[in-house]
């Protein structure tokens, strides 16, 4: 006997009215009025469907349509999205239903590689970032910073009369500090269970706290108690200036795409193996930042008509948050950046450099994984930009 099939207009009235809604408020800046506009942004999943209401005027700025771009990834509390060329910054959920759904899936924590970590073992990063994908965390921003005592008091308040405090500011302020975001269902918890026990004397094998921490202070990472001390110690640390070599240093840039977020982890570990193996290569500033398209297109202007599909790689530069990585070093660091990332095209970067990452990562000559500097004048551009103006 066969079975019953509805009939494939049925099958669409019944998807579009059953398709999964989740809706955000978001802003987006209006240089014109110079100033905030509200939205309500409504994604349906099942259907890959957008529809945004105007908060100001009541009314709908675009009628439901299909949204095939669609990455529910990018949809979090924060995050820059870039909607029909609109830079949308979510700034909440617009519905209870939207936050009991997305709130434990999207949580957030705060990381930090401590001072006497960083730096002291090539493998920690690598390290890191494998139990990050084991566990489905997602890196969403990070910089490297040097906190001061004044940071570090705000930062660890609830500790400032305790008898260890001291020792604990000399720790966290004797160097730079890796700051990471990271994202994912239940992240405080899993972040916490991936480092283990404060003491790592106490910690199983396959803690990272055992493998790379001293002691109880030294104990190589910090990990957010709670969803509440996340959000605040988040907003505390990425108020931090990222550090970033001299003005005026030698120094290459390297920035990864916003459409390779899911990525960030894998693509960073790649890269950090790949500089190990040169020597004398030095990274001296890695920072997130959402930069907007008049800024992308200011400072991508010297590759205009070098670059194939320009205007293409352009808006793929601002849509979202990108993560500048600086080197400095070597007097041929510029080379050795580019040797590292490859050839533009990826297909060329496979035949050429099969170990870059563009080889690697790279899809086209549009989301080819990475931007690089190639000449000395533009490097030192990039990194006033991206270490000491970007947000």
């Amino acid at each position: 006997m066969t079975d019953y099939l509805p009939s494939a207009s049925s099958r669409q009235r019944v998807t579009f009215a059953e398709s999964q809604k989740f809706s955000f408020c978001t802003t987006w800046f209006d240089k014109v009025a110079d100033q905030d506009r509200k939205y309500i942004v409504n994604i349906f999943v099942d259907t890959k469907e957008i529809e945004i209401m105007d908060v100001g005027r009541k009314q709908a700025f675009l009628k439901r349509c299909p949204y095939p771009e669609l990455d529910m990834t990018k949809f979090y509390l924060g995050n820059s999205v870039v909607i029909h060329g609109r830079q949308h910054n979510i700034v909440e959920f617009a519905n209870e239903y939207t936050k009991k759904a997305l709130s434990s899936a999207q949580e957030r924590t705060c990381a930090i590689v401590k001072p006497h970590a960083y730096g002291a073992n090539p493998n920690i990063f690598k390290d890191l970032l494998r139990e990050l994908h084991k566990n489905q965390l997602a890196v969403s921003r990070l910089q490297l910073s040097q906190l001061t005592p004044q940071d570090a008091a705000q930062f660890y308040a609830e500790h400032v009369s305790k008898p260890f405090y001291p020792s604990l500011q000399q720790m966290i302020t004797s160097g730079p500090a890796l700051i990471i975001e990271l994202v994912g269902d239940q992240a405080v918890q899993k972040w916490r269970n991936i480092i283990g026990p404060t003491d790592p004397r106490q910690a199983l094998p396959q803690h990272l706290r055992s493998k790379y921490g001293i002691s109880v202070t030294e104990n190589a990472f910090h990990g957010s108690a709670t969803p509440q001390e996340a959000e605040r110690e988040i907003q505390i640390a990425f108020q931090l200036r990222p550090l970033c070599a001299p003005e005026h240093s030698r120094t290459a840039v390297i920035v990864i795409e916003p459409t390779f977020k899911a990525q960030y982890g894998d693509i960073l570990s790649h890269l950090f193996t790949q500089i190990n193996q040169v020597s004398g290569l030095v990274v001296s500033g890695i920072h997130s930042a959402d930069p907007v398209a008049a800024d992308i297109d200011e400072l991508f202007k010297a590759y205009q008509g070098v670059i194939p599909n320009w205007r293409s790689y352009c808006d793929a530069f601002d849509d979202g948050v990108c993560i500048a990585i600086e080197l400095t070093g070597s007097n041929d660091v510029i080379q050795n950046a580019r040797n590292i990332v490859g050839p533009f095209d990826p297909e060329i970067a496979k035949l050429l450099k099969p170990q870059s990452v563009r080889a690697v990562f790279g899809k086209d000559c549009v989301q080819n994984a990475v931007f690089v500097t190639d000449i000395a004048e533009e490097a030192e551009i990039h990194s006033d930009f991206w270490f000491r103006c970007a947000e």
